[in-house]
């Protein structure tokens, strides 16, 4: 469904996909890249029987839309500010960050080295425990910066479900791509 609204003089366009329990909205014009999610919980459904197939759909989209096009209008009037405040979070995390590829490429050498015999299966078992419990807490670490940025320099996006879009935009326009 296209949705067309007017903010302040400004065309906002949009699209919602729904189904009963389920809706996207992403914004169109005049930002392109900003997409918020929601779902009706099983245990709230018997008080909502059509969901997001009727009006209070058809409201709640347009409630979206305003909503990401308010979010991402505050960012793009604040890039260079964002942009310098995200550098040193930014190089926090990449000290830490360890990716899904290199966490498979070392559980692939422990394998190796179990398989070539330089580990035995209790050492191995260990080892692989430590890595994923590694892992799991670089991740944690990871993401309570990305919290700590977000809550302090864009609390409309962190409060929006945004995190993660503006996070990827932001690291990626310093990076030297595109907005």
């Amino acid at each position: 469904m296209r949705m067309e609204m007017y903010i302040n003089g400004v065309r906002v366009v949009g699209e919602a996909q729904r189904s009963r329990w389920d809706m996207t909205v992403k914004i169109v014009e005049p930002y392109i890249g900003y997409s918020r999610s929601l779902h009706i919980m099983v245990q709230a459904r018997a008080a909502m029987l059509e969901g997001f197939e009727g009006q209070y759909g058809d409201r709640r989209a347009l409630d979206l839309l305003r909503e990401l096009y308010e979010a991402a209008r505050a960012l793009h009037d604040g890039w260079t500010t964002l942009l310098t405040a995200i550098r040193p979070y930014v190089e926090r995390v990449r000290r830490i960050e360890m990716s899904d590829e290199q966490y498979r490429e070392r559980r692939r050498a422990l394998r190796q080295s179990r398989r070539d015999g330089l580990l035995e299966a209790g050492e191995h078992s260990r080892l692989s425990q430590d890595l994923w419990h590694d892992k799991q807490d670089r991740d944690a670490h990871v993401a309570a910066i990305i919290d700590e940025f977000m809550t302090t320099h864009v609390p409309q996006a962190a409060s929006m479900s945004l995190r993660d879009q503006v996070w990827r935009s932001l690291v990626n326009m310093l990076d030297g791509g595109a907005r």
